[in-house]
């Protein structure tokens, strides 16, 4: 490697991220040095004024309706959501590019064109948002990690994505971190850096809308737009405590993007979709993007609106504790059955499914994604910083990319898989189903390709293309340490087991949340299923 880039890349990080960041706001070095590996998320707050705390405590739904009654102001809210995202990143390294500026020029638009005219922008009015790394934005950076894709410069337009959030009345603050080439549950990429996980930064923050993870995990922002074709927004949910959706593919607009060639066409699509810390904010966000007629951005949405469902009094919940690769370690199998048990006591139908089709679905998304990856490897040989850890995997090996011939028997047993996966809703009278988000609550840093079959619950549901949603359900604590050593079933399970056991402080104190699956395009069920799990669990 040449130091050429490791120049450059520095000038960037300084240009477009550090040099932004208010002198007033930054931490001395030997304060951060202070701070362990579990106490992060309390030194936060220590850092910010208390009417801070106080807003930036607030859900994105709470601030959007106290904004829209001029109790609080978008240019406040704006300021101490931009001071608790500059406090976070210099402990975490989740922001990629600083944008305070024009958010707070875009928020006073909003206070005064709500005080002239007593109505407001939209249903996001003056709410600061943030989004990952990879959305386009007129004037910022795309890079997905890449040296190459940052000498590119600034993008020029904007992405569907980023059209809808201003044309509801949010105003983007800042852009969040994101490994390599956006595939894996890790981030870390040399032209930002590595992101940590704010309740134990031993471990990872998820991937690959890990900035988003920890940046909201710590409250410094009130809600985030993220990706997701393989885990990539449920991951760093569960992980950091959140509520996110992965809605079923053309339901939100999702165009209009810089992206390589990579993956076989059509064959798992990408979704966007929220992160936030209340269901409420999952319901608004959706609401947006129905109401904000994303069918007229991008011509592969469906044109539907938003519908308010009425669920069952009493569900029929399936819940899955095996998925035939991966039995979940301790803390996330007690995740589901405390759901279980929740739903039950709340007079609900509860059922243990019998799924093994985990590996298979595993096998098949990253046959799919990896099939294809001379584009990448040309990006990344032009910018000559090589791959990191968790992504390589991915990109360094010989296996040849399949012809159509080879294509279209793996797109007939992802069609039967789906069939199959029907059948166990119907079969059942199943309404929903609970799923473990990973095998494992995080992963340790550069090790999460190791161990590939813990992520294999939140593949199968990109593959299977139906909703899903993340409800935060508990934490793992001392009491989570293993006393015996398990026996796995073949390999790829024992190193999920071993990396528990033998690594359990890295897992200490992390977030575990649970998938709620619905049917394909019954997003609004899934919010609605949301609430009711979630207040079982409280």
């Amino acid at each position: 490697m040449s130091e050429d880039w490791r120049t450059f890349v520095k000038k960037v990080q300084h240009d477009y991220r550090d040099s932004r960041i208010p002198a007033e706001w930054k931490i001395p070095e030997q304060v951060l040095a202070e701070a362990t590996d579990l106490d992060v998320i309390h030194r936060i707050p220590t850092h910010l004024s208390s009417r801070e705390i106080e807003i930036t405590g607030k859900t994105a739904a709470e601030l959007v309706r106290l904004m829209a009654s001029g109790s609080l102001t978008s240019v406040e809210v704006t300021r101490a959501f931009c001071h608790r995202a500059s406090v976070a990143h210099q402990y975490v390294c989740c922001l990629t590019e600083v944008l305070f500026e024009q958010a707070l020029k875009r928020a006073q638009e909003c206070d005064d064109y709500l005080k002239s005219t007593g109505k407001t922008k939209g249903p996001l009015h003056g709410l600061p948002i943030s989004i990952k790394e990879e959305h386009a934005m007129k004037g910022t950076l795309v890079t997905w990690g890449f040296v190459e894709w940052a000498r590119d410069g600034p993008v020029d337009f904007d992405s569907a994505i980023v059209q809808t959030l201003h044309k509801a009345g949010a105003l983007i603050f800042c852009k969040t971190n994101i490994p390599s080439a956006l595939i894996s549950f890790e981030t870390n990429n040399v032209v930002w850096g590595r992101a940590l996980n704010p309740f134990n930064r031993k471990a990872v923050p998820g991937g690959s809308t890990g900035g988003e993870g920890c940046l909201i995990g710590c409250g410094g922002s009130p809600m985030g737009v993220g990706s997701d074709i393989g885990g990539s927004i449920r991951v760093p949910s569960s992980i950091n405590g959140l509520y996110a959706l992965k809605p079923s593919t053309r339901r939100f607009a999702y165009n209009k993007a810089k992206l390589p060639y990579i993956g076989a066409p059509d064959a798992v699509l990408p979704v966007n979709g929220p992160l936030s810390r209340s269901v409420d904010d999952i319901e608004l966000y959706t609401r947006v993007q129905c109401e904000m007629e994303g069918w007229r951005i991008d011509p592969n949405v469906l044109p539907r609106p938003y519908v308010k469902p009425e669920l069952p009094k009493k569900l029929r919940m399936g819940y899955i504790l095996d998925n035939g690769i991966c039995k979940p370690v301790g803390p996330v199998a007690r995740a589901i059955r405390t759901v279980a048990a929740g739903m039950k006591k709340a007079g609900h139908g509860t059922m243990e499914v019998d799924f093994k089709a985990g590996g298979q679905l595993m096998d098949l998304t990253i046959y799919f994604i990896d099939c294809h990856k001379d584009s990448v490897m040309e990006i990344v040989k032009k910018g000559g910083e090589g791959f990191t850890p968790s992504v390589a995997p991915h990109f360094v090996h010989s296996r040849p990319d399949p012809d159509v011939a080879e294509l279209w028997p793996k797109i007939i047993e992802r069609e039967t898989l789906k069939e199959q996966f029907l059948a166990i809703f119907e079969d059942n009278n199943l309404d929903f189903i609970i799923a473990p988000v990973i095998g494992l609550p995080s992963y340790p840093h550069d090790r999460s390709f190791d161990a590939v079959a813990a992520g294999s619950y939140t593949m199968a549901f990109n593959l299977l293309d139906l909703p899903v949603g993340i409800v935060p359900v508990t934490k793992v604590t001392p009491e989570d340490k293993p006393t015996d050593k398990y026996v796995a079933r073949h390999p790829l399970e024992q190193v999920v087991y071993d990396m528990f056991e033998n690594e359990f402080d890295t897992f200490l104190n992390v977030p575990i949340g649970v998938q709620v699956v619905g049917r394909r395009g019954f997003e609004e069920w899934v919010i609605e299923c949301m609430k009711v799990v979630d207040k079982v669990c409280r």
